[in-house]
């Protein structure tokens, strides 16, 4: 399968970006216009390399940059008409990997392209490795609940819960980091939503239908930090095993 490289420039912006240029190294290029489809193709495609044009958008650069970030942990690649260090440091510090300033040279971006895939695609098979070692994927157990992973389900005692994606994306964040406080931004990197941008607000909404559908105590919340899974999860089943927290 091509590598998918995403570019997100603006409409008015004039294209100095060829298709040609892209397919001939191989890659399959999609390009977005506006904040709405870029949420969308993050959420529905990952792409592999996210090309974010700041031409037509500085006002909102750094805070779109910040943003996609949170939804994605693949390489972006900021292509600015600033070439000022300012600008380079603050794009970096909001979650970029590179940056290239106007005019750009095909042989430098081609280089740079290549080099963020490469060290993505180590960075990817370095953790599958992890997880085939952890037993990341298995079933999880807790209390009187079985997660199938595989299948993407929750039972209560042999009785099927109906989850949403994001539903099932956070309480499976929660199995792996038991009895941790982990913040809204932390839980936003785990999950997607139908309307394809995550904040905090959606977070809260998530919690309160999993404390409708599971026991209400298992999500602990404290205060100013996050959530707090109240369970010890485990490989196989067993009996009770949630600590009581007053927090």
């Amino acid at each position: 399968m091509l590598p998918t490289i995403l570019l997100f420039q603006a409409a008015s912006c004039a294209s100095h970006l060829p298709y040609e240029f892209f397919e001939s190294l191989g890659y399959q290029l999609r390009r977005v216009c506006n904040q709405e489809q870029l949420w969308y193709e993050l959420n529905l495609h990952s792409p592999e390399l996210i090309l974010f044009d700041t031409h037509t958008m500085p006002q909102d650069s750094i805070r779109l940059i910040r943003e996609i970030r949170s939804l994605t942990v693949n390489p972006i690649l900021v292509i600015s008409p600033n070439n000022d260090v300012f600008d380079t440091i603050i794009a970096l510090e909001m979650g970029a990997d590179d940056y290239m300033a106007a005019p750009l040279v095909l042989r430098e971006l081609q280089v740079r392209m290549r080099n963020l895939l490469w060290r993505q695609q180590l960075l990817t098979k370095t953790r599958q490795q992890l997880q085939q070692n952890s037993g990341y994927g298995q079933d999880v157990y807790f209390d009187d609940y079985h997660l199938c992973v595989n299948r993407r389900q929750l039972f209560r005692n042999q009785e099927a819960i109906s989850l949403t994606k994001a539903e099932f994306e956070l309480l499976q964040a929660f199995t792996r980091y038991p009895q941790q406080v982990l913040s809204r931004h932390r839980l936003m990197q785990h999950t997607h939503h139908r309307h394809g941008y995550v904040n905090e607000r959606t977070i809260d909404v998530i919690i309160r239908r999993l404390r409708q559908k599971l026991c209400s105590g298992l999500f602990v919340t404290v205060h100013g930090e996050g959530y707090l899974f109240a369970t010890i999860p485990s490989a196989k089943k067993r009996g009770l095993s949630r600590v009581f927290i007053n927090i």
